[in-house]
C-alpha cells in the first residue's frame, strides 16, 4: 500500500496511507531512507493495544472508523483493514490481498478459539468485505481454486501482481545514492571484497516445522547444495548470506554446524528491506523458495529489480498466467540442480549478468508498468478519478 500510494502521488492523486498496527519491518520507514512519507501517512487506532491478547477491552466503534474514512472517496485495502471497513458499513473499493488475508483469515473457525476482534466476528467481517469489494487486484497464485470455491467474489477481478516496492528508489543505479544512509554498507562491502561469489537467500527460515503448506521455503535444500559446492571448489572463496528471520533460524544454524559450514555462511540480523536491497546489489546470485513451486513473490521481484539472476522452484507450465512471456527462470528444487546452477554462475559470470538484465526488463514491463498503465488508462478506478483521453495519450 505504501508503494502504491507513492506511485499514485507521483501521478498527482491525493493518495494517503493509513496504517494499522504494522510490524516494524513492514512499516514505511523500512522501505524508505527518507522520512517524507510522514506527510501523507496517518496512524489509525482501530486495533486495540491488546489485539494479539485474549480479549478486547476497548473495541473500536463504527462511528470512529466512519469518521476516519469520511474524507476518502476511494478506499484500497489489504490485511486486517477490510474487516474494520466492513464493520463500519463502508464498502471496499479495491482489495489487494497479500495472501493469508484472503485464503486463511475469512475461514477461521471462530467457535474453536477466542478471536480478539468484535469478539468472535472478525473472520465474518473480513469475508463480507472481500465478497462485496468493487474490484479485486490479485496474483493468480494467491487466488487458489479451493478458496474461490468457498467465497463469492462480487467485484471485478483484475489479474496483476501489484508493485511491492518503489522502483524509482530501489533499482541498481538509484540504490547507490543510499549507500551512506545504510548501517550495513560497510559490512557488505567487506564481504564483497573478500569473496569470489556471494549468494543470498533472504526469505524466512521455514523448512523444519513450517506453520502451513505455503510456508515451506526449502532452506535446508540450499544448505546441502552449498556444502557440495564448497567441497567441489575449495579453492574459491564463496559465501552464503542468510538472515535471522523465521521460526527455523536455530534449526538452520544447527544444520550448518553439523555440516561444518560455519566459515562459509554469514548471518545478518532481520533487516529492513531498504538495507536488503543494498546487500542484493553486491551479490552475484539470489535464491528464492525451494520447498514449493511459486511464480511471483516479493523476494524474486526484489532480485529482478536489482538485475540479479535467481534460483527458485517454479513449475511454469503448471500456471495459467496472463503474461505472454515469462522471466528467465533458473528453476531448481533439488540439490544437484542447485549445485549445477551455482557452479555455472561461478564460471560464467557474464552469462548471469545478462540473465539478471533480462529479468529486470520483464519485471518493469509486466509488474511495474503493467499495473500502473492499467490504473492510469481505465482500470480499476479511472472513472472515479475522471481520467480522460488526454491523460491516457500523455501516459
Amino acid at each position: 500500500m505504501f508503494t502504491l500510494a507513492r506511485f499514485l502521488r507521483d501521478k498527482g492523486y491525493n493518495a494517503e496511507l493509513l496504517l494499522l498496527d504494522e510490524p516494524e519491518h513492514f512499516h514505511p520507514k523500512a522501505d524508505s531512507f527518507s522520512d517524507d512519507y510522514i506527510n501523507f501517512t496517518k496512524q489509525l487506532n482501530w486495533m486495540p493495544s491488546d489485539f494479539w491478547g485474549d480479549k478486547v477491552k476497548t473495541p473500536v466503534t463504527k462511528a470512529s472508523i466512519r469518521n476516519d474514512l469520511a474524507k476518502y472517496e476511494i478506499i484500497i485495502a489489504c490485511g486486517y483493514a477490510p474487516a474494520f471497513i466492513n464493520f463500519a458499513g463502508r464498502k471496499l473499493d479495491i482489495f489487494i490481498p497479500y495472501g493469508s488475508d484472503f485464503y486463511y483469515v475469512p475461514f477461521i473457525d471462530v467457535g474453536k478459539q477466542d478471536n480478539p476482534l468484535f469478539p468472535d466476528h472478525y473472520p465474518i467481517f473480513q469475508r463480507r468485505a472481500i465478497e462485496s469489494a468493487r474490484h479485486i487486484i490479485y496474483d493468480v497464485f494467491i487466488m487458489q481454486e479451493p478458496v474461490l470455491n468457498k467465497i463469492k467474489l462480487q467485484g471485478k477481478r483484475h489479474l496483476f501482481f501489484p508493485p511491492v516496492f518503489y522502483t524509482p528508489h530501489f533499482n541498481q543505479e538509484s540504490i547507490k545514492v543510499c549507500f551512506g544512509d545504510s548501517s550495513i554498507y560497510n559490512t557488505i562491502i567487506d564481504l564483497r571484497a573478500k569473496n569470489d561469489l556471494l549468494v543470498i537467500q533472504h526469505c524466512r527460515q521455514s523448512w523444519k516445522n513450517p506453520p502451513d503448506q505455503f510456508s515451506n521455503k526449502g532452506n535446508d535444500i540450499l544448505i546441502y547444495s552449498f556444502k557440495e559446492l564448497i567441497e567441489k571448489y575449495p579453492q574459491w572463496k564463496i559465501k552464503l548470506l542468510l538472515f535471522e528471520y523465521g521460526d527455523d533460524v536455530t534449526a538452520t544454524k544447527n544444520l550448518i554446524q553439523d555440516l561444518n559450514l560455519q566459515d562459509h555462511i554469514f548471518w545478518f540480523k532481520k533487516l529492513n528491506r531498504k538495507d536488503i536491497f543494498i546487500i542484493i546489489h553486491f551479490c552475484d546470485i539470489g535464491v528464492g523458495e525451494l520447498g514449493i513451486s511459486w511464480f511471483l513473490y516479493g523476494v524474486v521481484c526484489e532480485y529482478m529489480a536489482m538485475k540479479k539472476p535467481f534460483i527458485h522452484f517454479c513449475e511454469v507450465k503448471s500456471y495459467k498466467t496472463n503474461y505472454p512471456e515469462t522471466y528467465p527462470v533458473l528453476n531448481a528444487s533439488q540439490k544437484g540442480e542447485i549445485v549445477k546452477i551455482l557452479e555455472d554462475c561461478l564460471l560464467n559470470r557474464r552469462k548471469y549478468v545478462e540473465i539478471g538484465s533480462e529479468g529486470f526488463n520483464w519485471f518493469m514491463k509486466y509488474i511495474i508498468l503493467g499495473l500502473l498503465f492499467a490504473i492510469y488508462t481505465g482500470m480499476p478506478f479511472a472513472d472515479e478519478l475522471k481520467i480522460g483521453n488526454d491523460d491516457v495519450q500523455a501516459r
